[in-house]
């Protein structure tokens, strides 16, 4: 698959295959149990040289310098490595009825505050909500660029028909005209918050909440120290009441969801009432369906949570946005191939399992 890159360095000199470095570092990546920065990732590389030689019959007497994987990296064409890794596993694949959810993560160690910078590089991914196998959708810098502008220039950079028939999931953020036709043209169903960013449109669906639902359902978890009930209250969203900048969004529904959360430490009652705007109907199993998918939007904030905290991704210092990006994309390769073969749903200790015994690795790679 790596063998498909570009190689942008000069023939002159150079020592160590393109492919064979990549593969070693997603190697170390998954040898190294987390907490991730390129120092430690090259130290593990370092470590399974000689292991790798043995095993790929590369012809490769040492391995690769720490300064020269860091000048590797920040010429790697990111874009077409994240494209070759989801044809080769098949993350990108459409499967009808699966739902993914559409975020950005801020890369925290491309931030310089000595500088005074707010905004650094941001990570924006598709994440299912079953199995959290994540896709790429591109990069972009948060002083000067918008997370809503990439995914509009993702969708329409694919060819007609790619897109049918997926399910996309995506905070307030995108509830704009022009995206939501576009995914609408595109045939993929979503489901998008809506809160007073659409001022107007979130007006009408409060409207709608004084006639009766077309689909109402409650539904109560326990856990992690709380007790919460969600009520979803869906309404069809009559074309007329629509302004004409809506027209081609193909909006059809509206869904309301209350929360009550109990915490059972200290008793303390919190209540939370949020919309939702889709293209899918509420007949059938339709109000199931997008009751479902408002729930496990939350799956993409949980994968930010294990990039910072077990990854420790945020705590890779980077001021050169290339390099940065391209082990996020390792990283992203790595993630989903842990969690590809990880079969007690416990990322973190199969993490540290694989860090402890090569054999693991070799068998999640084997699965894959």
């Amino acid at each position: 698959m790596q063998a498909h890159l570009p190689d942008p360095r000069d023939e002159r000199g150079k020592r160590h295959n393109l492919a064979f470095v990549l593969t070693s570092l997603l190697w170390a990546l998954l040898r190294c149990g987390g907490q991730l920065s390129i120092s430690r990732l090259h130290r593990w590389l370092v470590r399974e040289h000689d292991w790798l030689v043995d095993q790929t019959g590369e012809m490769s007497r040492k391995a690769i310098s720490h300064s020269q994987l860091r000048r590797v990296l920040a010429d790697l064409d990111y874009t077409r490595y994240n494209g070759l890794s989801e044809e080769f596993f098949g993350w990108s694949a459409q499967v009808e009825g699966v739902w993914r959810s559409v975020d950005g993560k801020e890369l925290r160690g491309s931030i310089n505050g000595v500088s005074g910078q707010k905004r650094g590089e941001v990570l924006v991914r598709l994440v299912g909500h079953e199995d959290a196998l994540a896709q790429v959708l591109g990069f972009y810098q948060g002083q000067k660029e918008s997370e809503r502008t990439l995914v509009e220039e993702y969708i329409q950079a694919q060819s007609t028909g790619s897109l049918q028939g997926e399910c996309w999931s995506l905070d307030a953020l995108f509830a704009t005209p022009a995206l939501l036709r576009a995914l609408q043209e595109a045939g993929v169903n979503y489901v998008v918050g809506l809160k007073a960013n659409q001022a107007e449109l979130l007006t009408q669906a409060q409207a709608l909440r004084e006639g009766e639902a077309h689909f109402d359902w409650a539904q109560l978890e326990k856990g992690h120290g709380r007790v919460e009930q969600r009520h979803y209250q869906g309404y069809e969203l009559p074309l007329w009441q629509v302004d004409a900048r809506w027209d081609r969004s193909g909006l059809v529904s509206i869904v309301w969801v209350e929360r009550n959360r109990f915490r059972t430490k200290d008793g303390k009652t919190t209540q939370e009432s949020c919309c939702f705007v889709s293209n899918v109907n509420l007949e059938g199993l339709g109000g199931l369906v997008l009751a479902g998918a408002i729930r496990n939007h939350w799956r993409i904030e949980s994968d930010h949570y294990v990039r910072d905290t077990t990854a420790g991704e945020d705590g890779i210092r980077c001021g050169h946005g290339n390099r940065l990006r391209s082990v996020a994309s390792v990283l992203n390769v790595g993630l989903n191939l842990l969690r590809a073969a990880d079969r007690k749903g416990n990322l973190r200790a199969y993490w540290e399992d694989c860090s402890a015994d090569r054999q693991n690795v070799v068998d999640s790679w084997r699965r894959t």
